[in-house]
């Protein structure tokens, strides 16, 4: 009997589950998925209930599996959506598709699956197995456990943490609650960070009819790119992995070169690097790893995480009208008032400049650092050594295939984590399509024989 306790019901969760209730493995199989809230699936990402929330992929590109590419497009079509493969569905739309493919395969395969509502507060060897403790005193045995809790809340702002603790009119998390509750449509509003909750920020305001300037900050004062209906494709790189930053740079460089003068464009060109980004980036050494997240960190978040063309357009028009102004800076002060928040921000190009707001918004992404998580489950493990942060600072330490490596450097074999959790080891691990091939091989290799698991190994996860 595989017994396998699988913790958070988000995307990359409900994928893992997924995939093991489909492998025909020859011992019997049973899955716990361990999940805190009421609903599977959906996770922050698709836990928005606002149909202009847009997926930042194309939906051809976000099938569930990747064996069957054409499966989201064929579901489309089977529910009368007016949607076809280029189009960027609206994240609730997806996360009933989440729901459903989960449900279906869960109906085909009874008996293997069991959901457990509760939070997973610790995972401690016993015996030859692991038990993960839940906060209501339950207790599940279980051969491995894998970390699916996705991303974390928002990067704390120390400025705006101890000058607003304690001030509804500063909202730390985006994602938790209504941002907006009790917002006058005519304060103005600030967002700190401008990637891609910014984005959805500014499409929430604009679907409640907001009248008020919105000013949104970040250090570089750059939005994401526009994603843009692309015909042409960009051959792969090949098989070269570069071993500096330096050199890394010079490629992509060449490449760009190469399509200018082909008359392609520059998104194929990062499309086409995406599939090596996992490998290029494990063989960066931790100190280069470094440079490129100081240097060309944010660069790299403007060219691939991109936007939808429909939120482009909204931008676009919002600046056009002088309701949304882009500022380069950060937030250096803030005092609260009973006529609003007032904060001063800086930057080394301008003089500083003071906002009075009705609100601020921590739009800045997830926290990266496990140091300041504060979840208790993995408060509990770093405590106890178990499992240890990686070097880069993007996350925990694991190898590529997903094994956590404890405080002594050694590769668990029954310790694993999918996902955003694994943003330290492969870079990029956040969305459907690196995280269907992590889950369709991560599935293999817990259902296979233990003479042929490998772990600790440290190759880059493909599709």
């Amino acid at each position: 009997m595989h017994t396998i306790a699988i913790i958070g019901g988000g995307l990359s969760g409900t994928l893992l589950t997924i995939q093991l209730l489909l492998q025909r493995g020859e011992a019997p199989l049973r899955v716990y998925l361990v999940e805190r809230s009421a609903a599977v699936g959906k996770g922050v990402a698709y836990g928005t209930c606002m149909e202009s929330h847009l997926l930042n992929v194309p939906a051809g590109k976000m099938s569930l599996f990747p064996d069957d590419p054409g499966h989201f497009v064929r579901w489309l079509q089977i529910n009368d959506l007016p949607l076809d493969e280029a189009s960027f569905a609206p994240r609730p739309v997806y996360a009933r598709y989440i729901w459903e493919t989960f449900t279906a395969v869960q109906a085909r395969c009874p008996g293997r699956l069991h959901v457990v509502n509760g939070e997973a507060v610790d995972v401690r060897e016993a015996g030859e197995g692991l038990v993960v403790e839940l906060d209501g005193g339950e207790t599940l045995p279980c051969d491995r456990a894998v970390l699916a809790l996705g991303n974390f809340p928002p990067t704390a702002l120390s400025v705006l943490e101890h000058a607003l603790a304690g001030d509804p009119r500063y909202v730390r998390d985006p994602w938790r609650g209504d941002p907006f509750a009790g917002l006058n449509k005519y304060n103005t509003v600030l967002l700190v960070g401008t990637g891609l909750t910014m984005v959805d920020m500014v499409r929430s305001l604009r679907d409640r009819g907001h009248q008020g300037e919105v000013v949104a900050v970040s250090t570089h004062g750059e939005l994401p790119s526009e994603h843009c209906r692309l015909t042409e494709t960009y051959p792969p790189f090949g098989e070269t992995v570069p071993t500096s930053g330096a050199e890394a740079l010079r490629i992509v460089k060449e490449h760009l070169r190469r399509a200018q003068a082909g008359g392609t464009g520059w998104h194929a060109v990062v499309d086409a690097l995406r599939p090596h980004t996992a490998a290029w980036w494990g063989a960066l050494p931790v100190a280069e790893q470094h440079r490129f997240l100081r240097y060309l960190g944010h660069r790299w978040n403007v060219a691939r995480h991109r936007m939808p063309p429909e939120s482009g357009r909204v931008i676009r028009e919002m600046v056009a009208q002088g309701q949304l102004r882009l500022l380069p800076g950060r937030v250096t002060a803030a005092e609260s008032s009973p006529r609003g928040v007032t904060c001063t921000i800086t930057s080394r190009r301008r003089a500083a400049q003071q906002a009075t707001v009705g609100r601020v918004i921590n739009c800045t992404g997830p926290e990266s650092n496990p140091l300041r998580w504060g979840g208790p489950l993995v408060q509990a493990l770093l405590g106890r050594g178990a499992i240890r942060p990686h070097a880069n600072g993007l996350g925990l330490d694991a190898t590529a295939e997903g094994a956590l490596v404890d405080a002594d450097g050694t590769p668990s074999g029954r310790l694993l984590a999918i996902g955003p959790m694994l943003k330290a080891a492969l870079f990029e691990s956040v969305a459907v399509p690196e995280i269907r091939c992590q889950a369709q091989q991560l599935a293999r290799a817990l259902l296979a024989p233990a003479s042929d698991s490998n772990f600790p190994g440290n190759r880059p996860v493909i599709c």
